[in-house]
């Protein structure tokens, strides 16, 4: 019985916990058990409480930019297109 528990917590805690939040706020299971573990070590619980909110702040100024030098964020096509005009 005890064994059956156990077996159920490492999953739950290190499986599908990931899994699920990772797929709610769009990242990566493994990424988020990194934050988890780097901000723990660093900041304490503390760390452990900001650590999801700030590896998805990170995550979407990481999309933002990725996009921003790909050409597929509008906001820096319009200003390509009237810098274009001017030439």
């Amino acid at each position: 019985m005890l064994g059956i528990f156990l077996v159920g917590q490492f999953l739950e805690g290190n499986v599908l916990a990931p899994k699920l939040v990772g797929e709610s706020v769009g990242l990566h299971p493994v990424w988020l058990i990194f934050a988890l573990l780097a901000f723990g070590y660093l900041f304490g619980f503390v760390g452990l409480l900001v650590a999801v909110p700030a590896c998805c702040h990170i995550g979407v100024l990481a999309r933002f930019r990725a996009a921003a030098l790909s050409g597929k964020l509008a906001l820096y096509r319009r200003e390509i297109e009237l810098s274009d005009k001017l030439v």
